[in-house]
């Protein structure tokens, strides 16, 4: 399968054609640049700075050329060890990771989720523990969430990508904070955000079917996992918002600086 072209690199006066449409890079299902969308004084996000992705592991040698081309340079990976030695990254040459997983974010990939399933560890999953799982996120993994922002605020000096395993809690969040840093509405962060759905958890739930129905266990009991959970995301933007708002929460839960939150807007803002 061939693979599309994002042009590199993408001229940062410019915005893509559809905020949040995905980039075809092979082996992935989930990777789109962050910017492209309305800020509160009437600017926009630059794209061709900050992507997000779900795992890189199935990243094919046509998608490591489209990664390069993106002037990629660095990744923060937020998964935890297991995950890495599990699906390890492929990645360009002379790219710098920066590992970032925190305990908090643990919930957000349960070890091995699809096997703790077979198993019938978990049976269900409710919308109330994802909308808990992402409430201790905010509380515990700041230390998650300031490497972001910090390699964020420095994408003039080459791209950055930040990712977990779906691109899509920790993922999710670190992006809701770096486009409501920047002056995004919550109505763009939320569309955002559910963008995962129609690119990846259709395919995701076609999956388990196959994997787990035959093994008699229903995929519906565990859709409020697979899914882009809608109902914790808006309770993590109202909780942000609760505490002083992004900026107030960089700083006082992430330790995030004053110059750094000048210079992400300053480097992400056009």
């Amino acid at each position: 399968m061939g693979v599309g072209r994002y042009p590199a690199p993408v001229p940062h006066d410019q915005t893509l054609p559809t905020p949040g449409a995905r980039i075809p890079i092979e082996g992935t299902l989930n990777f789109r640049d962050i910017g492209g969308y309305a800020t509160a004084d009437g600017r926009r996000l630059r794209t061709g700075l900050v992507f997000r992705s779900d795992h890189l592991n199935g990243v094919t040698d046509d998608g490591l050329a489209a990664l390069a081309a993106l002037g990629l340079r660095t990744v923060v990976d937020l998964r935890r060890d297991d995950e890495r030695t599990r699906q390890p990254s492929r990645l360009p040459d002379g790219v710098d990771v920066v590992w970032a997983h925190a305990d908090a974010a643990d919930g957000a990939a349960p070890g091995d989720f699809l096997a703790q399933v077979k198993a019938g560890e978990v049976v269900t999953v409710s919308e109330e523990e994802v909308v808990a799982l992402y409430e201790e996120m905010l509380e515990g993994a700041g230390g998650m969430f300031r490497a972001v922002i910090e390699a964020s605020a420095r994408a003039d000096e080459g791209a950055v990508l930040f990712h977990c395993t779906a691109g899509k809690d920790r993922t999710g969040l670190s992006a809701m904070l770096l486009q409501r840093m920047c002056g995004v509405s919550e109505a763009d962060v939320v569309a955002d955000f559910l963008l995962t759905d129609g690119y990846r958890t259709e395919a995701r739930l076609a999956f388990l079917r196959t994997e787990l129905e035959p093994l008699g266990i229903d995929v519906e009991g565990i859709r409020p996992m697979i899914v882009a959970p809608l109902p914790a995301f808006r309770h993590a933007i109202s909780w942000v918002e609760a505490h002083g708002g992004a900026e107030a929460y960089a700083r006082d839960v992430c330790g995030v600086s004053a110059d750094t939150v000048a210079r992400l807007r300053a480097t992400l803002i056009a």
